[in-house]
């Protein structure tokens, strides 16, 4: 391993950042940053590449130490590096004692969903903090999987992996085009949420197997999904706000399903 790293101004510290904040770099290199002991472990249990990882071994606590100590082994490359450093690598207000570049997963062929399956399907949800919210939610419920359709944001934004904790490594997840989910979704009912539908999620039948589809809060779910949908379902609100953030409405309707 290279000497402990202290300037901010260094190269692979640079290079780093730019996976951070770039989308075109992260599309060139391949490579996505994760934040944190535990999201690094699930993705290195989901057999992601790390490529590289820096580590601040003064903040690592508890079972964390281990896991830093493999993911140092794990990396094609390792650097300790010092609190400043650390606290500019890391994503928000929150320092990361342990931060990857990681290799980005080859796209998995999406399967012929059926059986007892349960899809969410993700309807041009664009913020990243929406989609990794959803993936958790997801993950909670044990979904089959996740496919994100139409303008939706990139599923290893670093924003969409913090936010899943962890979520986008431990189910699978995808980003085909609406005509190759309606494909593999042909054999599963499809419920699409909409605030004009007549009936209430909770009176509906959600028994898997189960596609359910959730929109973006601005333009809601697309006229495609609509036309495709066994049932339209909506969520009754009471107060003036005319939407629920897409990950919640996400989380009632998968959670009620499981039920």
């Amino acid at each position: 391993m290279s000497p402990t790293i202290s300037s901010t101004s260094n190269r692979r510290v640079r290079a780093a950042l730019r996976l951070r904040s770039s989308a075109r770099a992260r599309r060139e290199s391949g490579l996505f940053p994760i934040d944190g002991a535990r999201e690094i472990e699930l993705a290195l249990e989901a057999g992601i590449e790390l490529a590289e990882v820096f580590c601040w071994p003064e903040g690592l606590q508890g079972p964390d130490v281990e896991r830093g100590e493999r993911a140092l082994a794990a990396a094609a490359a390792g650097a300790t590096v010092t609190r400043a450093v650390a606290e500019r690598l890391s994503y928000g207000e929150r320092i990361s004692s342990l931060v990857a570049c990681a290799r980005r997963p080859p796209a998995l062929p999406l399967p012929r969903f059926g059986d007892s399956d349960l899809v969410l399907v993700l309807d041009g949800v664009e913020k990243p903090g929406n989609l990794g919210a959803a993936l958790r939610s997801a993950d909670a419920v044990g979904a089959a999987a996740v496919l994100a359709c139409g303008a939706c944001t990139d599923l290893y934004n670093p924003n969409t992996v913090r936010a899943s904790r962890g979520a986008v490594f431990t189910l699978p997840v995808a980003a085909p085009t609406p005509e190759e989910a309606a494909a593999a979704l042909a054999e599963l009912p499809i419920v699409v949420a909409t605030p004009d539908a007549a009936l209430d999620f909770r009176e509906a039948d959600l028994r898997p197997p189960l596609a359910v589809v959730v929109g973006s809060e601005h333009l809601g779910v697309s006229s495609y999904w609509r036309d495709r949908a066994d049932r339209a379902l909506r969520i009754p609100m009471l107060g003036r706000a005319d939407s629920l953030n897409v990950s919640v409405c996400a989380a009632l309707l998968l959670f009620e399903a499981s039920r």
